[in-house]
């Protein structure tokens, strides 16, 4: 993924920020004797203060059980980790979206917080 517009298109209608913490199934089936993939995306605050830590992390459960991550967005948001943690210094909405791929199935989660002054 090269940008967040990319994640946008993929996102549309799946989870939005609103979803928070909430695991939803892919809408497949079993695909080469695996179950579905299912993940969320997690960030630790909904809101946090300026220079605060906000760690966003993701989870998978389903597919064959070996997972990989890519992080993307606001304010320098990018990993191929399941978990980063950054340093916000700027107040504002911060928008993560992760795509979690396993067994040739890839969902993509989005998430938000907000910084306050």
């Amino acid at each position: 993924m090269d940008s967040e517009s990319e994640c946008a298109k993929q996102d549309r209608g799946r989870a939005t920020g609103k979803d928070f913490g909430i695991t939803l199934p892919y809408p497949g089936g079993i695909q080469d004797g695996f179950p579905p993939l299912v993940a969320r995306a997690i960030v630790s605050h909904q809101r946090a203060k300026v220079g605060d830590v906000v760690t966003w992390t993701t989870e998978g459960e389903g597919g064959n059980g070996y997972y990989s991550f890519y992080w993307i967005g606001s304010d320098g948001l990018q990993s191929k980790y399941q978990t980063i943690s950054i340093r916000y210094l700027e107040p504002g909405t911060k928008v993560g979206y992760v795509e979690i791929t396993s067994n040739g199935e890839t969902i993509v989660r989005r998430t938000e917080m907000k910084i306050v002054k």
